[in-house]
């Protein structure tokens, strides 16, 4: 993502995905924001907080969460890793 020009990585899971986006950009040396909606569990919160991400918390549903992270990503000038849908996550999942 930084030799692609990205600023930071952004995603919208709460779960491996999410933990992986804050993982690689701690290794990175990037900044990283993982928006989840108001249902996600506070321990959740924790353990991306606990990886470096700057955790977002906005929408009742993934799908506002999930807009929301696509703004950002066009806000700071990011990568978006997106939790289910994009090769690079189903390559890490393999």
């Amino acid at each position: 993502a930084a030799a692609a020009g990205a600023k930071c990585i952004v995603s919208s899971s709460g779960g491996n995905a999410g933990l992986a986006a804050a993982f690689a950009a701690r290794d990175f040396q990037l900044p990283c924001t993982v928006v989840l909606p108001s249902t996600t569990p506070e321990n959740v919160q924790q353990h991306l907080a606990f990886y470096g991400a700057e955790v977002m918390v906005y929408g009742s549903v993934w799908d506002e969460a999930d807009r929301k992270a696509r703004e950002v990503v066009e806000e700071r000038q990011g990568a978006y890793v997106h939790p289910f849908d994009q090769e690079s996550t189903w390559r890490g999942h393999a």
